[in-house]
């Protein structure tokens, strides 16, 4: 959505998307690792004008910057609707938290079937450098209106957090990025 590849050879919108399953699925894993012992984020939660600034501060692009206010305000919640949301989560995570392990495909796994069909797996590999796709996890919750872990992990407190661990070195990104020549290259 942010142009990537629009050059003088498209790239392809599954490349993308295997790309983000893979940054998805390693967020996933590292989120199942935490009981969620979730502060009380209320205090703090921005209102719908300071959502919509957030959101227009992460957009360089005008007509994604409308559509993702529009987007992000269309699943917005007030402080006290969170407190509730939040509760829930306490009460219900140890279950969810054991379904969503079943159910997900880990990353290292989803970046082998794509390497293994000559597709994409880092960031480098369609034109998006480890600064910016970093803050693509913040940004993707901005694109749509429906509700995904990156919401769940915003909504919590630890969206920051998280990202910061995948990037940290021995994270998962960090672990797989190497610098040779001046270039990154993924391992």
């Amino acid at each position: 959505m942010e142009g990537l590849g629009h050059g003088e050879t498209p790239l392809s919108h599954g490349f993308k998307v295997g790309v983000g399953s893979v940054a998805i699925a390693a967020l996933y894993e590292l989120i199942l690792q935490r009981d969620l012992d979730i502060e009380d984020q209320c205090d703090s939660w921005p209102t719908r004008e300071e959502m919509e600034q957030s959101v227009r501060s992460q957009h360089t692009n005008p007509d994604l910057e409308r559509g993702a206010v529009e987007q992000t305000l269309a699943k917005y919640i007030s402080a006290d609707e969170l407190a509730q949301r939040l509760e829930l989560l306490r009460e219900v995570w140890p279950g969810l938290r054991e379904k969503v392990r079943e159910q997900l495909m880990p990353a290292d796994q989803i970046r082998e079937m794509l390497q293994a069909a000559g597709c994409p797996t880092s960031p480098f590999e369609i034109g998006l450098g480890w600064e910016d796709f970093e803050a693509t996890y913040s940004r993707a919750r901005t694109i749509r209106k429906r509700y995904t872990v990156l919401d769940l992990v915003f909504e919590a407190g630890i969206l920051e957090e998280c990202v910061a661990e995948l990037f940290a070195p021995g994270g998962f990104w960090g672990h797989a990025a190497r610098h040779v020549g001046g270039s990154m290259f993924l391992l």
